[in-house]
């Protein structure tokens, strides 16, 4: 099992032809590490494609009982999209342990004694050989994640995949030419010009001083290069993130075959 970063790192230095890495969840929003990897650390990796899978968290444990449990460990992300029903179920004496992700939190239990539990994937329970508690402890039954697949070579394809091509998306970073009123509406203004849907803005800390952000944009459809230059005028920094097709929602089984 491997971490965020490793994931991230292995795609950009061409160990792996693909990743597949989390940005976006519908409870605890974007995925900080994965938005800011993409725009500022990562010079050769893209967005190639784009699902979103149903999200159910386990409460796992060594053993098969509820008492006992004084510590959770697990992923943030995780710890947040259980956090308010595990203490609606525990009481909030429990204390919540962060770990690079899911899997790694439910093998450290195979070390740990009987007051540590962990917050992961069923199918992560059974690898280790752990109990499940609860399947779904999530805070919302309708939980789900956005996940992106990600590349950085050009010999790789969509069409190995054998999923169905729901649409085209374009994701860009870009940062202010000056922190002014009117500079984000000039760029959004551009956008809004090619008569495309801007499906998602947010900023980041530009990492540079106090005050200063970039944002990242998704918009529906395919940007053309005349729409590029158009934005860039416009724009202190630019950076194409990817230009993807959406594949929809995934169950398991294919959400499994494209990680």
């Amino acid at each position: 099992m491997v971490s965020l970063a490793q994931i991230l790192e292995s795609v950009e230095d061409n160990a792996v032809d693909l990743g597949c890495i989390p940005v976006e969840n519908a409870l605890e929003g974007s995925v900080a590490e994965v938005l800011d990897s993409l725009a500022l650390k990562l010079e050769k990796t893209r967005i190639v494609a784009e699902f979103v899978r149903p999200i159910q968290h386990a409460l796992i444990r060594r053993y098969e009982f509820w008492e006992g449990i004084q510590f959770i460990h697990s992923h943030p992300q995780a710890i947040g999209q259980c956090r308010d029903a595990i203490y609606a179920r525990m009481g909030t004496q429990v204390k919540f342990v962060p770990a690079s992700s899911t899997s790694e939190a439910v093998k450290a239990l195979l070390t740990l004694d009987e007051t540590h539990a962990a917050i992961g994937s069923v199918n992560a329970a059974r690898h280790y050989g752990m109990e499940v508690l609860e399947e779904n402890i999530g805070n919302l039954s309708q939980n789900a994640t956005r996940f992106l697949m990600i590349s950085a070579g050009s010999a790789w394809s969509f069409d190995t995949l054998e999923m169905p091509l729901t649409d085209v998306k374009t994701s860009l970073c870009v940062g202010l030419k000056a922190n002014r009123p009117g500079a984000l509406l000039q760029i959004l203004t551009a956008i809004a010009q090619y008569d495309l849907n801007l499906s998602k803005i947010e900023s980041r800390p530009s990492k540079k001083c106090l005050g200063e952000y970039l944002f990242y944009l998704d918009i529906e459809g395919l940007v053309t290069d005349a729409m590029l230059n158009r934005i860039r005028e416009e724009t202190a920094f630019l950076k194409v993130l990817g230009v993807y097709p959406v594949l929809g929602v995934l169950g398991a089984e294919m959400a499994a075959q494209a990680d």
